[in-house]
C-alpha cells in the first residue's frame, strides 16, 4: 500500500505487471509468482528510498512467509519449486549459512532476540502508517479514501505497539514459539531518587547486575509480573523467581500469590485480536485486578519495634483511636476491550480516591450501565519476615478449597513461627500454632501474641 501510495496517480498494479510480462513473452514461471512479484516490487520501493534496514525486514518476512529452512541440507528426491526460487533469492541477497541458522532457529529465539526484531518490526510499521495517513491528508479531496478505515488501522497499532507508562507491551507477535524462562531474578530497588522493579533472565544476586542485561524495569511489583505472565515469560510450576535484595519487601508468597491471581483472572495470559466494532469504539473495562498494600506495611514503624496497634475499630480506612488509614497503596490492571494491558498505582492517603475515580472514568455515567466489579486482592506483607513478637488473625472461608485473602481490614501480621491450620467463622473455633508453644483455641476476634516465655496470651477482649 504505501508503495502504491507513492506512485499515486500513476500506479502501475501487479496484475497489469503480470499482465505486462505474460503479453511479453515471459515464460519463467518463478518470475511471474505472485509472491515473488510482490517481494520484487517492494525491494523496488525501498531501493529507491534508501530504506536498507527495512529492505532487510522485507527480505527476512519474506523468507519467513515461504518457510523452506535453506540452512538444512536438500531431501533426497524432487526438491519443491519453492526452495529453488528460494534458493536464488538468499544467494542473490548474500546471506551467510550463520545467519540462515539464526533465521531457520527463529521458533527457539529468546527474549533478548525477540525483543530486538519486534522494535525493528515496529518501528517500520509506524512508518508505513505515517506515510499512508500524510497520503491521506494530501489526498484529502479524493473521497475514496476512508477516514473511519484510516482511524480504525491507527487505533489498532495503536493498541498493539503504543508504548505509554504503565502499559504491558506484548513482545512476541508471533516471533518465537517459547519465551518461558526457568529462572528469573526481581530486584527492588530502593534508592534515593530510584525506586521500581528490575528483571534479569537467570539468577542474579544483588552486586551482581554489573554485567547484566535486564529484561525488564518497571514502577511496580505488578506492571513486572503482568508482564511475564502476557508474555508467557513464566510457567506456573516449572519458573522459578528468586527476590532480592534479602530484605525485599515483598516475600515470595505474596509474588506467587500474584501470579496466582493472574492467571485466574487471566487463564494462560491469551488475548484475542480485537474486534472491529471494539476498536470504532472508546475502549471499556473487559477484565481487572487490583492488589491492595502489595509489600506494603503500613505500620512499618510499629512492626520494626516488634509492636502492633490493636483496636476494637477495625475499619482499615479509619483504624484506632488515630483513625489512620491503612489502605495506601494499590496496583490495579486492567484489560480493556482494545486488548490492552494497562497498569496503574496508587499510593498514599488519596489512593483509594484517587484509584475509584480513575477507574469510575472508564464507564461515563451517560453510558448507560453500571461498572464492571473490581477482583480486589490483598495480602501480608509481613508473611515470610519473623519478628521478635509474632502476631495472628484467623479469616474465613467462604467455601471449602478457597483461597484466604488477608485484606487491609485485617491489620494482622501473620509470621514464619505462627502457621494457621484450620479457618474458622466468628462462632468456629480455630487452630492457631506456634513454635515451642501450647496450642490455643481462637476465633475472628481473638489476636494471639507470644510473650517472651513463649506462652500464648490473649490481647483482644472476645
Amino acid at each position: 500500500m504505501e508503495a502504491y501510495s507513492d506512485e499515486y496517480p500513476h500506479i502501475r498494479m501487479l496484475s497489469h505487471r503480470f499482465k505486462e510480462a505474460v503479453y511479453g513473452g515471459e515464460t519463467n514461471l518463478d518470475g511471474l509468482d505472485p509472491y515473488v512479484q510482490m517481494c520484487r516490487r517492494v525491494e523496488e520501493y525501498l531501493l529507491e528510498n534508501g530504506e536498507l534496514e527495512r529492505l532487510e525486514l522485507a527480505r527476512r518476512c519474506f523468507y519467513f512467509k515461504i518457510n523452506e529452512k535453506m540452512s538444512r541440507p536438500d531431501r533426497r528426491g524432487n526438491i519443491s519449486w519453492r526452495r529453488e526460487v528460494m534458493r536464488e533469492l538468499v544467494q542473490e541477497w548474500g546471506w551467510s549459512d550463520g545467519h540462515l541458522q539464526l533465521l531457520d532457529t527463529r521458533p527457539q529465539w529468546k527474549i533478548h532476540q525477540v525483543l530486538e526484531e519486534r522494535q525493528i518490526l515496529v518501528d517500520a510499521l509506524r512508518q508505513s502508517y505515517q506515510a499512508l495517513s500524510d497520503f491521506a491528508r494530501i489526498q484529502d479531496d479524493d473521497h475514496t479514501i476512508d477516514p473511519a478505515e484510516l482511524n480504525l488501522l491507527g487505533r489498532r497499532l495503536y493498541a498493539a505497539f503504543e508504548r505509554k507508562a504503565g502499559k504491558v507491551d506484548l513482545v512476541n507477535p508471533g516471533i518465537s514459539d517459547d519465551l518461558s524462562e526457568d529462572r528469573l531474578s526481581l530486584h527492588q530497588l530502593r534508592n534515593p531518587g530510584q525506586t521500581g522493579w528490575v528483571l534479569y533472565r537467570g539468577l542474579v544476586r544483588s552486586g551482581e547486575t554489573g554485567g547484566q542485561r535486564p529484561l525488564k524495569r518497571g514502577h511496580s511489583l505488578v506492571e513486572i509480573l503482568a508482564w511475564c505472565h502476557f508474555n508467557h515469560i513464566t510457567q506456573s510450576s516449572l519458573s522459578m523467581i528468586s527476590l532480592h535484595p534479602e530484605d525485599c519487601t515483598v516475600s515470595s508468597w505474596e509474588q506467587r500469590s500474584v501470579m496466582d491471581c493472574l492467571e485466574d483472572i487471566f487463564p494462560r495470559g491469551r488475548l484475542t485480536d480485537p474486534d472491529l466494532d471494539a476498536l470504532a469504539e472508546p475502549a471499556r473495562v473487559a477484565r481487572n485486578a487490583l492488589f491492595i498494600n502489595l509489600g506494603v506495611d503500613p505500620m512499618a514503624k510499629l512492626t520494626r519495634e516488634g509492636m502492633q496497634l490493636v483496636s476494637s475499630r477495625t475499619d482499615a480506612l479509619s483504624y484506632g483511636g488515630r483513625w489512620e488509614n491503612l489502605a495506601i497503596n494499590f496496583e490495579l490492571i486492567v484489560q480493556t476491550s482494545w486488548q490492552e494491558i494497562l497498569t496503574f498505582h496508587y499510593s498514599g492517603d488519596h489512593a483509594l480516591l484517587d484509584c475509584l475515580c480513575d477507574y469510575l472514568a472508564w464507564t461515563p455515567v451517560d453510558a448507560g450501565q453500571p461498572p464492571m466489579g473490581v477482583n480486589t486482592f490483598s495480602f501480608s506483607s509481613t508473611a515470610a519476615r519473623p519478628s521478635p513478637t509474632a502476631f495472628a488473625m484467623c479469616s474465613s472461608r467462604s467455601s471449602p478449597g478457597s483461597t484466604v485473602h488477608r485484606t487491609a481490614a485485617t491489620p494482622a501480621i501473620c509470621c514464619r513461627s505462627v502457621t494457621i491450620t484450620t479457618c474458622c467463622s466468628r462462632k468456629t473455633a480455630c487452630r492457631a500454632t506456634a513454635t515451642s508453644s501450647p496450642t490455643r483455641p481462637c476465633c475472628r476476634n481473638w489476636l494471639h501474641r507470644r510473650n517472651a516465655s513463649a506462652r500464648w496470651v490473649s490481647i483482644l477482649p472476645p
